[in-house]
């Protein structure tokens, strides 16, 4: 009986970690800020994944000139 048990729990557990496996391509594609005043694009290159900024809302400060991604 407690076999049994012990394998149930076993295989559901090994159940519930393959249902839960992300692919890790999901994250590809263009991924606006929770805020909505920036674009992320991920994509893979190679065997990493990497972003860049796409768009951000304001494209100049408060001075007029051009809003720059700093690395």
């Amino acid at each position: 009986m407690k076999l049994n048990i012990i394998i149930a729990t076993i295989s559901l557990q090994l159940i519930a970690m393959v249902s839960l496996a992300q692919d890790g391509d999901s994250v590809l594609g263009i991924w606006q800020s929770a805020h909505g005043n920036g674009r992320i694009q991920i994509y893979k290159s190679g065997n990493t994944y990497d972003g860049k900024l796409v768009w951000i809302k304001e494209e100049v400060d408060e001075s007029g000139k051009p809003k720059l991604d700093v690395i």
